[in-house]
């Protein structure tokens, strides 16, 4: 029995010739379904993992879901490229939190009804294999989120969270952070916005800093 694979650079267009059965191969002679590398390896190789902090200056929590306040987010400015989130990391810049808390999320579009974001003094975006891509997105602060498909914007849980009640204060020092996994189960597409809060008690003026990591790719978006 004989085996046929293509081996070629992510990302790359297919050939005429690929449109067949062939397996596809990476450059470290591994199928693409059988790792050989690490798991973000090529994605991250090819220059389309990005990560951001939100600003030099933290944000308060918030003690009830918010309606269309969003202390921060990215703007997916690309026409072609979706955001693929992978993680969401709050870390505590000052101030002393209570135990527990909650990364929510939701997401819209400025469409006809808001502004575009722009970026928050202080934010960064860098691409995490130093490579010679340069994503859009635009990470911002304090927006007022506008409706999608005619709705008040719909917060969520960020998935990949693990609880943290009663577990004493488990970021009680700066730099401690609240995590989410998120691992591909939330996508920004092109033009839109992702939205982010901390839900978390009061406690003695703690401010929070987000940081995301995601990758980009054009996706077949149903």
């Amino acid at each position: 029995m004989l085996g046929e694979a293509i081996i070629r650079r992510f990302p790359a267009a297919r050939a005429l010739s690929e449109l067949t059965t062939a397996g596809r191969l990476t450059g470290d002679i591994s199928l693409a379904a059988a790792q050989t590398e690490a798991e973000f390896t090529e994605v991250t190789r090819a220059g389309r993992r990005f990560s951001a902090i939100g600003s030099n200056a933290g944000v308060a929590p918030v003690q009830a879901v918010p309606t269309t306040a969003a202390a921060w987010g990215l703007y997916n400015a690309d026409l072609n490229k979706s955001l693929v989130i992978d993680y969401v990391t709050f870390f505590l810049l000052s101030g002393t939190p209570v135990s527990g808390g909650t990364i929510l999320g939701c997401q819209a579009s400025y469409g006809l009804t808001g502004t575009v974001p722009v970026a928050a003094g202080g934010s960064t975006i860098s691409n995490m294999s130093a490579g010679g891509q340069f994503s859009k997105t635009v990470a911002f602060v304090n927006y007022a989120m506008p409706a999608l498909l005619g709705q008040t914007a719909q917060w969520f849980v960020m998935p990949g969270q693990q609880g943290q009640m009663g577990v004493g204060t488990p970021a009680a020092s700066v730099g401690g952070t609240w995590n989410a996994d998120v691992r591909g189960r939330v996508i920004v597409p092109p033009t839109k916005i992702l939205g982010l809060t901390m839900l978390a008690g009061a406690g003695t003026s703690p401010l929070y800093i987000p940081s995301v990591e995601w990758y980009e790719a054009e996706l077949d978006l149903e």
